[in-house]
């Protein structure tokens, strides 16, 4: 295999038509003067009319900083869901640069100002360095004490500098950097999102909700503080947070009390935030969600948003819902208000993820809530039998749901109705169609073969999966037929990028394992289109 490289000197970038293994990539490696032009010119005055500074700044560009961008660039390509970023700053403020720096970071971690570095640096004079570092200078987005923080996990751990000795290049080529910087970026991944955790993560305790937070669902279960006026009027401003049927521009606006009273200093920043909840008649506490990009906003803002929800009768909307609990709705102009927003792609529905009763609600022990879903293995433990309980009657408790949303759901069955009908015709595409008492939702037929279509709106992405798929092997094959050669799960567009790709390796693993005829799609409202099946 054959690798054209072409050069840019404007950006120093490089394009590759086509290539197998960054093995074979024709670049030359990084020699000692590549490390040395930083030791002798690192810092010194540079003359643009000198046609020797030109001449050095030239080398710099085509040498060392296309080296170091294309040595990130293949780092990054050998790690899912990570990219690099490189300023090709040979000269800054008039001086030549010190450095030829290029930043490693998740994708997510886009201007989170932490990230793995690979590059030559003056300060180093040995050789090669790559590293676990954050923003220090007076452009970083970190506060002071967090940077205090970042740098004493760093030095801790001994990540600050990792260095190859000019005097070892000889042994090294292009594959070999590359394979023991993604190792030692594999190897201390978790300390990377320790630090961004610390640095970026918060959490909020909500209210309790059996409607999976789309509308409010009285006082059953809640734990209500004293000085709250929510047992007068029977709803709590939280009750909405996940009702992503109510967009402007794309985000979804909401409250948090815990975010209290805003400063104009808080205004516009982002956290990561973990929302969490107590049951108050059986003191248990659930993981709810995890929101990536939560934005504080100002006043202004909010009364923005509040007008718009007015105008588009989503307001009155929440008016009905609230009597329809029970609520005192008198005072729900003066009630409802917003001091937060977010998209829904960057929602995580945790729940319900039950908090062990022994654990703190510190950020440390909610992570593994977060990541332990990735693979669980299935343990068989013999002669295992349930516990007794306590035979005399008890008082019902009503215990959460989780909640289809019928209006999203009722707007993607006419829009894929549509949609499909645009491509097959529409004789051959049924809307609701019937099998005995039963209804699918849509059918689809092309030749003489169906394909069921299921579509399911709740939250959580796994939710919709679970309900849709017994739903489909009823339709097409109880108690033994044969009705339809496809089916197809069809949900929301807006489920995070993770949810979306554990689903999809989820519904890859079941055709996999048993030859099921199953998929997944996503149905975007606005674009009215359908995915591509997963």
């Amino acid at each position: 295999m054959y690798i054209f490289v072409k050069w840019d000197f404007n950006n120093t970038s490089i394009r590759k038509v086509s290539s197998d293994k960054h093995k074979s990539v024709l670049m030359d490696f990084f020699n000692t003067q590549d490390i040395k032009i930083f030791q002798d010119h690192g810092g010194k005055r540079y003359h643009k009319d000198n046609q020797k500074d030109q001449q050095i700044g030239q080398f710099i560009k085509d040498y060392p900083m296309a080296k170091t961008k294309h040595w990130a660039q293949e780092v990054a390509n050998s790690l899912p869901g990570f990219t690099m970023e490189m300023k090709s700053c040979w000269q800054k403020y008039g001086y030549f640069s010190l450095y030829s720096w290029a930043r490693i970071f998740r994708d997510r971690d886009k201007n989170r100002d932490i990230f793995f570095t690979v590059g030559v640096d003056r300060e180093q004079k040995k050789g090669l360095v790559y590293k676990l570092d954050f923003q220090r200078d007076k452009s970083s987005k970190l506060p002071e004490d967090k940077k205090s923080r970042c740098d004493q996990l760093i030095r801790q751990h001994k990540l600050e500098w990792q260095t190859i000795d000019a005097s070892e290049l000889n042994n090294y080529d292009w594959d070999k950097l590359i394979d023991i910087t993604v190792q030692f970026i594999n190897d201390h991944l978790t300390l990377y999102d320790e630090l961004i955790r610390e640095a970026w993560a918060r959490s909020a305790r909500i209210c309790w909700n059996t409607n999976n937070w789309l509308c409010p669902s009285g006082q059953d279960g809640k734990s209500v503080p004293k000085d709250s006026d929510e047992p007068f009027y029977g709803y709590n401003n939280e009750e909405w947070l996940f009702d992503f049927d109510k967009l402007i521009d794309g985000y979804h606006y909401a409250s948090l009390e815990s975010v209290g009273q805003i400063s104009a200093n808080e205004v516009g920043k982002k956290y990561d935030t973990l929302l969490w909840t107590i049951d108050n008649k059986s003191q248990t506490r659930y993981a709810v969600a995890n929101i990536r990009n939560l934005e504080i906003i100002g006043k202004q803002e909010a009364a923005n948003a509040l007008a718009i929800y007015e105008r588009s009768g989503w307001l009155a909307e929440m008016r009905k819902q609230i009597a329809d609990v029970g609520g005192n709705t008198e005072d729900f102009d003066k009630q409802i208000s917003f001091n937060i927003r977010f998209r829904p792609q960057d929602t995580e529905i945790l729940y319900p993820a039950e908090i062990p009763a022994n654990s703190s609600m510190m950020q440390s022990d909610l992570t593994n809530i977060l990541t332990a879903e990735e693979k669980v293995e299935y343990a068989f433990t013999g002669g295992r039998r349930s516990t007794p309980t306590d035979s005399r009657p008890s008082s019902y408790i009503r215990k959460a749901r989780e909640v289809e949303i019928h209006h999203l759901h009722r707007e993607i069955s006419d829009g894929l109705t549509t949609f499909l009908a645009h491509q097959y015709g529409d004789n051959n595409v049924e809307q609701e169609s019937t099998i005995g008492n039963r209804r699918i939702d849509v059918v689809c037929k092309d030749a003489n073969k169906y394909t069921f279509y299921e579509i399911k709106t709740y939250l959580s992405l796994r939710t919709s999966i679970r309900e849709a798929l017994g739903q489909l092997l009823e339709y097409a094959h109880y108690p033994e037929a044969d009705n339809a050669h496809k089916l197809v799960i069809v949900t929301q567009s807006t489920h995070s990028d993770r949810d979306k790709q554990n689903g999809q390796r989820y519904i890859a693993h079941l055709r996999k394992c048993y030859g099921l005829s199953v998929y997944l799609c996503y149905f975007d409202k606005d674009k009215q289109e359908l995915s591509e099946e997963f």
